[in-house]
């Protein structure tokens, strides 16, 4: 984690959670068919909506990494706590230095309020803009807790790197929306209610497969194991429009003869 720099923060909107996969056990364990009985019962797509967000519960963390950041906070914790002990005898102020160089932060429950960049100062002459490099500088950052209804201190940091997803929402997605604007489909959450199939709409052969084919294939249509299911029903929509042209153009040569 610290290769290269001094000081870490890692903030979250909630309290991590900690398991094996980004979703449920019961859907890749041995009762992952009675689950998706389950979810094919639900008719009503915005009830098929709650129940994969049951399922996949949020961003989560492995059990690996999440020890690995519990060893490295403790290992922070410790080096600070033998800087700053009570014994000024002994006090060393390079162990002190090393525990502001190790230092390890995590916000949990928080969200950003508001964050800027702000260059370094000028490095043209007498204090000018000119040949400043406008690359370098921080990033000013203030974080909230939304629970707590109040403003965080403001931190600056050299690099920030997001890792915060993204909307899944088919307007987003410029070859879907432009479907959608030819062809409108009702939507749920930003997801498109397919056919059975997965293709868009009936009579268009647009197939609709990974996170936006929730609302048919479930929790882990993102998934390796949603991948399979959605392209065993493509396929065989694929054979069965491929066999229907055949006796088309079969019966069509029959009827010329």
């Amino acid at each position: 984690m610290c290769i290269r720099c001094w000081q870490v923060t890692l903030a979250s909107r909630r309290r991590v959670q900690c398991k094996p996969y980004d979703i449920d056990l019961e859907l890749v364990g041995d009762r992952r068919a009675e689950v998706l009985q389950r979810f094919g019962r639900l008719e009503a797509p915005r009830e098929r909506l709650k129940f994969i967000a049951a399922l996949r519960g949020g961003g989560s963390m492995s059990p690996d990494m999440r020890g690995y950041l519990n060893e490295f906070e403790a290992e922070a914790a410790g080096a600070i706590q033998q800087a700053m002990k009570p014994d000024y005898v002994s006090f060393d102020l390079q162990q002190k230095e090393r525990a502001d160089d190790v230092r390890f932060t995590h916000l949990q429950g928080v969200e950003v309020s508001e964050a800027h960049w702000v260059p370094a100062p000028a490095l043209g002459p007498a204090g000018s803009d000119e040949g400043a490099d406008t690359s370098v500088g921080e990033v000013q950052v203030r974080f909230s807790r939304p629970d707590l209804a109040e403003e965080g201190e403001s931190a600056a940091f050299d690099f920030v790197w997001l890792a915060t997803g993204g909307n899944l929402d088919l307007n987003l997605v410029p070859l879907l929306a432009s479907f959608q604007a030819q062809r409108p489909i009702s939507t749920v959450g930003g997801l498109p209610v397919l056919q059975p199939d997965l293709s868009w709409d009936a009579g268009v052969s647009l197939y609709v497969m990974g996170a936006f084919a929730q609302l048919q294939l479930g929790a882990d249509a993102l998934n390796l194991a949603g991948a399979r299911s959605g392209s065993v029903l493509v396929a065989r929509a694929l054979l069965g429009a491929a066999a229907a042209a055949e006796a088309t153009a079969e019966a069509t040569a029959e009827a010329t003869v």
